[in-house]
């Protein structure tokens, strides 16, 4: 799923389930202000995880989640110069971890990794204000 909502002024997005980049999914991700970002699993983890190699591969599949770096690479590949709070979101508690979700988007955006929020499936996620 991947919802842009505009007031005309400021741009937030937020994606899930997206499985994998393409074109125009990236399109309706460049320009925000905010984006909430599925980093659903680190591939080594899901690979060397407990799940049932069925269920691994529709996780990994084209319809099934973002890994950390597909995750980068989207972030890599669209305009963030409006960018001002971005979020990790959708973690798998199994097959993922907080600081690996962050390093990958950091690296993306070539920023500190305080800059990355993570939402928590317990918690969800703290905002800032964004101008």
């Amino acid at each position: 799923m991947q919802y842009a909502f505009s007031d005309g002024a400021s741009r937030l997005a937020v994606t899930t389930d997206l499985g994998m980049s393409t074109a125009a999914r990236r399109g309706k991700l460049s320009h925000c202000h905010a984006l909430v970002l599925e980093c659903n699993h680190d591939a080594a983890l899901l690979q060397g995880g407990s799940y049932p190699r069925m269920l691994k591969e529709r996780i990994s599949g084209r319809f099934g989640h973002l890994d950390n770096e597909a995750a980068a690479g989207i972030v890599s590949r669209i305009d963030c110069t409006r960018l001002e709070h971005i979020v990790a979101a959708h973690l798998s508690k199994e097959n993922n971890r907080p600081e690996l979700a962050v390093r990958a988007l950091a690296g993306a955006l070539g920023c500190e990794a305080s800059w990355i929020g993570v939402a928590s499936q317990e918690d969800g996620f703290g905002w800032r204000s964004i101008s």
